[in-house]
């Protein structure tokens, strides 16, 4: 009886520790790896377009971190994060998981931290704060896409709304402070104060 439970005991073991060296071998715990060598995450789908290029521009809310800090957050800009697509730059980058996504979606992606800076960012070493194969972890909910014209279209439309302000701007001071004097062709307007 007790040569039975201490060969139990021992086929328990050996299940668990087979169980937890199966899990713990895998890549990134908790994420699916696509075809594409893309190891990523689904936290909700939205019904927006697809548009899967290696070209336009995305608007996105992104944080990347490493397992224990975030690195960076676009929630906290005063402008719209938006940047371009490029074609993937190795197998399983951010890119290809961005292609992977619609308008609404949120997905989180994780690569190796060595990929991202010594190829993403073409940094010449790795930070001090980062250890070679280090997990890091993209967290993205793509807004909207852009086509190359589209991108450009806004981008008109943003630097014309800029302009608008700083006329505004611009008539306000000059009227506050009694100034009268015309503007020159370009938009600037020369006060000489000693002749």
């Amino acid at each position: 009886m007790m040569m039975r439970n201490i060969r139990i005991n021992i086929l328990i073991g050996g299940l668990l520790a087979f169980f937890l060296v199966s899990c713990s071998s895998d890549k990134f715990p908790g994420f699916e790896e696509g075809e594409n060598g893309v190891y990523y995450k689904v936290h909700y789908r939205g019904n927006g377009s697809a548009g899967a290029t290696d070209s336009g521009w995305m608007k996105v809310y992104m944080d990347y971190r490493l397992k224990d800090s975030v690195l960076f957050t676009s929630k906290t800009m005063e402008e719209d994060f938006i940047f371009p697509m490029i074609k993937p730059l190795f197998l399983g980058d951010l890119y290809e998981g961005m292609k992977m996504m619609n308008e609404g979606d949120s997905m989180s992606f994780a690569i190796v931290a060595d990929s991202f800076y010594l190829v993403t960012a073409n940094a010449q070493e790795l930070p001090d704060f980062v250890q070679p194969g280090d997990p890091f972890y993209f967290d993205v909910k793509l807004l909207k896409r852009y086509t190359n014209s589209e991108y450009k279209a806004l981008q008109e439309n943003i630097k014309e709304e800029k302009r608008q302000e700083e006329s505004l701007r611009l008539a306000a001071y000059l009227d506050k402070n009694n100034i009268s004097t015309e503007a020159l062709p370009s938009g600037l307007v020369f006060i000489p104060l000693k002749k």
